[in-house]
């Protein structure tokens, strides 16, 4: 959910400042990687298919998801408006959750940008700053 928000959060930062970038987010579904099939057992395989519909994709399946999702534009300059800041799922974009729009949803997104932000600034190597981590 959070990458939902923070791509619906920067694509209104974005379109704030009358940029023409398209920023989304996605979902590929369950990919069925050579480590998916080597490296989990039997039982967590048909676990993860049964939440997914029992459905896997090859690499080359998933990929257009992302393919999709990069290239999506419209000639259409109303059509390409709604296209900004959505989440695509197969190839499709889908709504998201009533919470994450939603008052709480919306002011999680906002915290979450805020967050993000700061964390950026402040963990920035090319900033002279980096995130120290102590052992306590």
């Amino acid at each position: 959910m959070f990458n939902v928000w923070f791509a619906k959060s920067l694509q209104d930062h974005l379109s704030a400042s009358n940029s023409d970038i398209i920023v989304n987010s996605l979902a590929p579904g369950l990919i069925l990687t050579p480590n998916f099939s080597a490296k989990l057992s039997e039982r967590v395989k048909t676990e993860a298919l049964d939440i997914f519909g029992a459905k896997g994709y090859t690499i080359e399946e998933g990929s257009r998801s992302l393919v999709h999702a990069a290239l999506v534009s419209s000639e259409d300059r109303e059509q390409e408006k709604k296209l900004k800041g959505v989440f695509f799922s197969f190839g499709e974009v889908e709504e998201v959750s009533d919470f994450a729009k939603g008052d709480v949803g919306t002011k999680v997104q906002a915290k979450l940008w805020v967050s993000s932000c700061f964390f950026s600034a402040t963990n920035n190597p090319l900033n002279g700053n980096r995130m120290r981590l102590s052992r306590s």
